[in-house]
């Protein structure tokens, strides 16, 4: 029992400051491309930090595996490189004692990872949605600047903004020149705004009360038009991949549907803690090591692994999708193979050295016997 609460401290203390690191990294990453949508006008500035703590508990579930897989692998590699592991064998605790200690503690987790898969990251995605859509909705004029011309990226607009509200919500005496089929038309208008629409975030800027110049450049045929509000579009934004709505469905929805995507993103979900254990016991033997090698030496062996694992589920997944494997299937094969293989790896580590197994461990990871 006490061994068992000493490396369980170990692998969570480790795990603890593993997580910390990759949702550190992963809410950057979000935090630049917000800071871009910002930029763009997309989204307002004042939502981007609720925008990361929101994306930061939708996501955090989907870090579990890889942080727990990491933090058993290096503490246990830390007590091989140690020699602590040789103690232990030594009164009477080998590896079957390590790998129950791992598998309990990996159990407790997934059972967190499970909750926050199948009820917590549903209702943040919702909410992750509607704060977007707001966001979207307030987003701040960006990229235009009084007393300057802006010409947008495709090349068919170019604004003119003679002053812009301090709220940077709306804009005044506003000229716009479009060409479209060697026809130009210029806007002139009194006052104008920006609005967003659509999940691909369409953006528009809509004039109001000015005046439409429309001709042919070196022609007298100029029509001039009065209007009270015109429309403009300037960017067509990003269109969005149809799978990531699937995240906001609760999982009754998703047990309760016949629909194949949403099948999919079921046994997505559910694929989560099953990883977090199967990775947690792949690491036991993984984490073997000489005291030469250190705590390090299998890291890149393992992250290489569980890109491979994680890969394969994202394929089977679409396979699922697409109809090309019945959802009785779906991704339980990859798991399958995978608990085969950590299975095998386990027996041929806890192999007497004379056994059949024994002999192949010594072949295949090559290090001194503990």
């Amino acid at each position: 029992m006490i061994i068992q609460r000493y490396l369980f401290r170990e692998v969570f203390q480790t795990f603890l400051a593993v997580l910390a690191i990759l949702v550190l990294v992963y809410l950057s990453h979000r935090f630049v491309s917000y800071l871009a949508d910002a930029a763009a006008g997309v989204v307002s500035s004042d939502l981007i930090f609720e925008l990361l703590i929101l994306k930061g508990l939708e996501n955090v579930g989907t870090l579990l595996p890889l942080a727990f897989y990491v933090a058993t692998l290096l503490a246990l590699g830390r007590l091989y490189k140690d020699s602590e592991v040789v103690a232990m064998i030594a009164g009477g605790i080998g590896l079957p004692k390590l790998a129950q200690a791992v598998f309990w503690t990996s159990i407790a987790l997934a059972a967190v990872a499970l909750v926050l898969t199948l009820y917590v990251a549903p209702l943040v995605a919702t909410l992750q949605q509607e704060t977007l859509a707001r966001a979207r909705e307030e987003s701040e004029i960006t990229g235009l600047y009084p007393g300057r011309f802006k010409v947008f990226p495709s090349g068919e607009q170019t604004v003119y903004v003679q002053q812009i509200a301090p709220d940077r919500r709306s804009m005044h005496n506003v000229f716009v020149q479009t060409r479209k089929r060697n026809r130009d038309e210029i806007l002139v208008a009194d006052s104008a705004y920006q609005r967003i629409e659509g999940v691909d975030a369409r953006r528009y800027i809509v004039l109001e009360n000015g005046h439409r110049y429309t001709g042919t450049p070196g022609e007298v045929d100029f029509v001039i038009t009065r209007f009270e509000t015109h429309a403009i579009l300037l960017d067509r934004g990003k269109p969005q991949p149809e799978f990531q709505k699937h995240g906001t469905f609760s999982t009754m929805e998703l047990i309760g549907s016949d629909d194949r995507a949403l099948k999919a993103e079921l046994q997505w979900r559910l694929s989560l803690p099953i990883t977090l254990v199967v990775l947690a016991m792949l690491a036991v033997p993984l984490a073997r090591t000489s005291p030469r090698q250190g705590k390090y030496a299998k890291l890149f062996t393992a992250l290489a692994i569980y890109f491979v694992y994680n890969n394969a589920i994202g394929v089977f997944q679409k396979f699922v999708e697409r109809g090309d494997l019945p959802p009785a299937v779906g991704v339980w094969p990859v798991h399958g193979v995978m608990a085969l293989v950590v299975g095998g790896l386990l027996l041929a580590q806890a192999a007497p050295p004379g056994h059949l197994l024994g002999r192949l461990r010594r072949v295949r990871w090559r290090n001194p016997k503990v």
